[in-house]
């Protein structure tokens, strides 16, 4: 009996995971974003798409050109804080620079 009701959880599990892709791909198809807007960028009034951040985009801009000078992620975070460039209020961690350059790459 058991296994039969681990069965039917796990099919069920397999159709939920199915009916979110489906709407994800529906989103994306759209244009429309769900979480958080990606560094340099805002949600836009709608709340759904986003609309460039003129002063974020500045930052990747510069954390672009600091890695295109042979700096590391780590340089380019301390090169950032000490320059007084605010990552979304806070000072800037290796971790988010390593992402901010992931994305521009992908």
């Amino acid at each position: 009996m058991r296994t039969l009701l681990d069965a039917f959880a796990q099919y069920e599990r397999a159709r939920i995971r199915a009916r979110i892709r489906a709407a994800m791909a529906v989103k994306r198809k759209r244009g429309e974003f769900l979480g958080e807007a990606p560094l340099g960028h805002l949600r836009g009034e709608d709340g759904v798409h986003v609309a460039a951040h003129p002063a974020e985009q500045a930052a990747v801009a510069r954390i672009r050109e600091l890695r295109r000078d042979g700096l590391t992620v780590r340089a380019i975070a301390d090169a950032l804080n000490t320059d007084g460039v605010l990552s979304r209020g806070v000072r800037w961690y290796f971790q988010t620079v390593h992402r901010v350059l992931r994305r521009e790459a992908a």
